[in-house]
C-alpha cells in the first residue's frame, strides 16, 4: 500500500516516530527538541531525522508555527483500523487458547532472541 502524503501539521505537534516528507524523501523523526533562544532570537524546533532509504542522518531546524508534511502508511480511517486491531488481538488469543499455549509459554517464546 503506498504511503499517503500531503497532510500538514505544525512543528510543535510532531513527535519522535513520525514520518516526514522532505524534498521527495521520507525521513523518520528520531528526536525533537524545543529550543528557546534568549531575548535576542526566536524559539525553534530541532529535529533529528533519518532517511528511510539510505539511513543518512539529517538535522532540521524550523520555527514552531511552520507546517511540515507528514506521511501516513495507513489508508484506513482510525476507527476501522482500531476495530481491525481488536479483531486481530481476539483471533490471536483464540488461537493461543485453542493450541493450549499458556500465557507464560507464549511470553517465553517471545523472549527468545532471533538470529
Amino acid at each position: 500500500m503506498p504511503p499517503r502524503v500531503g497532510f500538514k501539521d505544525s512543528a510543535n505537534t510532531i513527535k519522535s516516530g513520525a514520518v516526514l516528507s522532505l524534498d521527495g524523501k521520507l525521513f523518520v523523526v528520531e528526536a525533537s527538541t524545543h529550543v528557546e533562544k534568549g531575548a535576542q532570537g526566536k524559539a525553534f524546533y530541532n529535529f533529528e531525522l533519518t532517511d528511510m532509504r539510505s539511513g543518512a542522518k539529517k538535522n532540521l531546524r524550523v520555527p514552531p508555527s511552520e507546517k511540515l508534511e507528514l506521511v501516513s502508511f495507513i489508508s484506513l480511517p482510525l476507527t476501522e483500523f482500531m476495530s481491525l486491531l481488536k479483531m486481530t488481538s481476539l483471533i490471536m488469543r483464540s488461537l493461543i487458547s485453542y493450541l493450549g499455549i499458556s500465557q507464560q509459554a507464549s511470553s517465553d517464546v517471545a523472549a527468545v532472541p532471533r538470529r
